[in-house]
Formats: structure tokens, C-alpha cells, sequence
């Protein structure tokens, strides 16, 4: 049983992503040729200089970076722009790309490979947000870290 709107509006947003039409952010870092092992180490070194160590938060980011990478590359030619933030209770990941389509939670069934990466974004991020824009999207995926 939910407690109230806001442990509602939690669980819709691990579910469904919240998708916006926008304009594209002013500031976009091109990211042509960045595959998963190049944004896990620009991840890896952003939190590490930000002060979080090893441990099970640093791959939660780790995971969420690599999905969201791999999502573009498979379903859309690539990463447009990648892009880690510090927010107050954690980090943001952004990962640009060319499609226009919001992706979907396919409900794989356990047995066929596949359709796994989504649902496990939406599980280890407190928000998930996909922003359409001409010629693209932009998907943002929030993670809480203790020690923000």
C-alpha cells in the first residue's frame, strides 16, 4: 500500500519515463565516437573526483552510463552527447542521441536476450526523464548517492 501522491508519482516515474518536448540544451559536448568503456571512464574519473570511492553506488552509475550508452548505439547511430552532473542528492546522467522514439520496457521474457538494460535503468535511478527535441532526444537519469 503507497503512503501517499508522492510514493505514487515515484513508482510511475521507474515505469514510465516523463517525456518532454524541448529545445536542445545550450551546452552539448559532442560525443561522436564514445562507445561504453570510454563514458565509463570519464564517469569513473568525474565521481572520483567529486569524492565518491568504489563500492556499489560508483557501479549503479557505472551500469546506468553503459545501458544508456549501449540504448544509443544499438537503437539510434551513436551518442550524440554524454554528460555526468553533481545535483544535490547525487548525479545525473545525460545521454543524447539522433532517435526521436522514447524508449520502451519490452518485457523480455527471462529466457530471451534482450530488453534487459531499460527496465534495469528505471530500477537503479530515483528519476528517469526523456526530452524530445528536432532531431533527437535526450535521456536523463538520476541516481542518489549517499555522501552527495
Amino acid at each position: 500500500m503507497r503512503d501517499g501522491p508522492d510514493e505514487q508519482d515515484a513508482e510511475s516515474s521507474r515505469r514510465e519515463p516523463s517525456v518532454t518536448d524541448a529545445s536542445p540544451p545550450a551546452t552539448t559536448a559532442s560525443a561522436p565516437a564514445l562507445n561504453g568503456a570510454g563514458a565509463r571512464a570519464r564517469a569513473r574519473a568525474s565521481l572520483m573526483s567529486w569524492g565518491f570511492g568504489e563500492g556499489p553506488e560508483m557501479d549503479s552509475v557505472l551500469l546506468v552510463v553503459t545501458e544508456l550508452v549501449a540504448n544509443a548505439q544499438r537503437h539510434a547511430a551513436g551518442v550524440r552527447a554524454f554528460r555526468l552532473a553533481r545535483t544535490d542528492t547525487g548525479v545525473k546522467v545525460t545521454v543524447e542521441d539522433a532517435s526521436l522514439k522514447a524508449p520502451v520496457d519490452k518485457g523480455s521474457p527471462a529466457w530471451q536476450p534482450g530488453g534487459f538494460g531499460w527496465p534495469l535503468v528505471n530500477e537503479l535511478s530515483s528519476k528517469v526523464e526523456v526530452e524530445l527535441f528536432p532531431g533527437g532526444k535526450a535521456v536523463h537519469a538520476y541516481l542518489d548517492l549517499d555522501g552527495a
